[in-house]
């Protein structure tokens, strides 16, 4: 019996993207270091990650609220900061994950 592949995994399958990783899911160890691209079944995110990362559990970074997505982040959440969100920040307000521990610039 050989190693299971991406079509093995019936979650994995229909979140595997065959055209953007080039090889179909039948070719592809489930368990691979290789990063492939993945896209929600439940919110159409797309992104990247490894097959192994994926066997372990790992979801979409947007259902898990690990990414600014259009209906999370900072300035949907908590649209009273904005006043004083600052143009020195580097990331717009709508890329920003609320709850961010990185450090922002703010104005009075």
């Amino acid at each position: 019996m050989g190693q299971r592949t991406i079509a093995d995994i019936p979650l994995l399958l229909v979140e595997y993207l065959s055209t953007e990783n080039g090889l179909l899911p039948e070719q592809v160890i489930a368990g691979t270091g290789k990063k492939l691209y993945w896209q929600c079944s439940k919110c159409g995110w797309r992104w990247v990650a490894t097959g192994n990362s994926r066997t372990s559990g790992c979801c979409c970074p947007a259902c898990a609220h690990r990414v600014a997505t259009p209906t999370y982040n900072l300035a949907v959440c908590f649209p009273h900061l904005l006043p004083e969100y600052s143009n020195l920040n580097s990331w717009q307000a709508t890329q920003v994950i609320p709850g961010t521990h990185s450090k922002l610039w703010w104005q009075c």
